[in-house]
């Protein structure tokens, strides 16, 4: 089986309203679903999957949070393959109103009203529910399967990559990925030293970009500083990568904001910060922090080594704030913050990396991607004359 017959689309039911969406970027051979789960009224109005493997992460689509959520968690080795959809009218638009799913050992979940207007689509054989594609809003508008090879299929040796393509979303639908079980050493010491984000001002942090490479749109800076950003209710994601750099292992935590606004009017859409804990080595027993530098208008303060007040632990405190009318930016804190799942530069898919590494978040950049990274760190070096 090639690469591209291991993904394949059902007939989609429902309207032509709402916005357009498709996992098919995301959904690949292989998975390992952990669960499904509908949120439906007399209607539905939303729908999630949760990825297990081989990158954690949930598809989700569906707005306004309406609905009573219903889960069906599968077993080892168990794969939904069959999806029932009824549709209606509504407000002079053509809605979801029920859905059914079938696993291969016979379990189903199904949730919202019935109609005369139904069809069902199955799995081909050898294949499983692996996302969807369907147009949606404040509820399900339209809907289809996309189904994928249970089987792990491989591109061959050499094979040209697809070109990537920038597509953003609402900043209040990008999904984050779930923290990995650390395995190496450098995954290891990034969870160990994973910091605190207090939130004095303005945004809270967004996941920047999905699974399957979408980015963020942002917000206008119209309103409050916090207006219509006040928290994700998919989670929050920190960012990390790591790196020996002159002899002192550097790691950079970085959040994404959806504006960066002190007032109405002023400030930017879009806005990068990060922090660098600097540690002598990942790989002893009990790893010291030599200094810590957070970000500040292109810049960096430093602590070196950091105030024990600022520490809880093994975890920095940093603090995102604007003395109006500047900008926001961080600084180190006494005051404890929230931690967010960490998903480093290397555990990100390849169409997250490249969304982070292409798309144009405007006044803001990414400081982990390629050609800023190392930049970044020696723009941060804290302890005077480099080796």
């Amino acid at each position: 089986m090639s690469l591209e017959d291991s993904v394949q689309l059902s007939e989609s039911f429902g309207g032509p309203h709402g916005n357009e969406f498709s996992d098919e970027a995301a959904a690949t051979s292989g998975q390992t679903i952990g669960s499904i789960t509908i949120r439906a009224g007399k209607r539905i109005d939303g729908i999630a999957l949760e990825i297990k493997a081989p990158i954690a992460t949930t598809l989700a689509h569906g707005g306004g949070g309406g609905g009573d959520p219903k889960t069906l968690t599968l077993g080892a080795g168990e794969y939904i393959t069959s999806m029932e959809t009824h549709w209606g009218e509504r407000k002079g638009h053509t809605r979801i109103f029920y859905l059914s799913f079938t696993t291969s050992a016979g379990n189903s979940i199904s949730a919202g009203t019935m109609t005369n207007d139904k069809n069902s689509v199955t799995a081909p054989e050898g294949f499983q529910l692996g996302g969807f594609f369907g147009r949606d809003g404040d509820e399900i508008d339209s809907i289809g399967a996309i189904w994928t090879s249970i089987a792990l299929v491989t591109a061959p040796p050499n094979a040209t990559p697809a070109p990537w393509v920038e597509k953003t979303m609402g900043h209040d639908g990008v999904v984050p990925f779930k923290q990995p079980e650390p395995v190496t050493i450098s995954e290891k010491a990034a969870v160990k030293f994973k910091p605190q984000l207090h939130i004095s001002n303005g945004c809270h942090a967004y996941p920047a970009v999905n699974l399957a490479g979408e980015t963020s749109g942002g917000l206008e800076t119209k309103g409050a500083p916090s207006a219509g950003c006040k928290g994700s209710g998919w989670g929050s994601q920190v960012y990390g990568r790591s790196t020996w750099f002159n002899d002192v292992w550097a790691i950079m935590y970085s959040w994404y904001f959806p504006k960066d606004s002190p007032s109405t009017g002023l400030g930017h859409r879009h806005d990068w910060e990060h922090v660098i804990v600097w540690i002598d080595n990942p790989d002893v027993a009990e790893p010291k922090i030599l200094a810590v530098t957070p970000s500040a208008h292109s810049g960096y303060s430093a602590q070196v080594p950091p105030d024990a007040d600022k520490v809880d632990g093994n975890s920095v405190k940093v603090n995102y704030e604007s003395s109006w009318p500047i900008n926001h930016a961080l600084e180190s804190t006494t005051k404890g913050g929230d931690y967010q799942d960490l998903i480093m530069w290397e555990q990100l898919s390849e169409a997250a990396r490249q969304g982070l590494q292409n798309t144009n978040f405007g006044s803001a950049n990414v400081p982990m991607k390629d050609g800023n990274f190392e930049g970044k760190l020696d723009k941060a070096w804290p302890f005077g004359k480099k080796a």
